[in-house]
């Protein structure tokens, strides 16, 4: 049974199609803009931990004299 509208407002299989390949698009671009913050992240998470490691060197470094 179908509601009580016209067949202009029944979707077709094509129409879902494209709003599936919209909806597929859409989740790509948000998923490589999550990958490029995530990459971002790490990439400062790694230089601040080399930073920290070669403050400690050199901090033992100096008072190990």
């Amino acid at each position: 049974m179908l509601p009580p509208v016209g067949w202009a407002d029944v979707a077709t299989k094509s129409d879902l199609g494209a709003v599936e390949r919209v909806v597929s698009l859409k989740i790509e671009a948000e998923v490589h803009r999550l990958e490029s913050k995530i990459q971002e992240a790490m990439r400062h998470q790694l230089w601040a931990t080399v930073g920290v490691m070669l403050v400690a060197v050199l901090a033992s470094l100096w008072l190990g004299r």
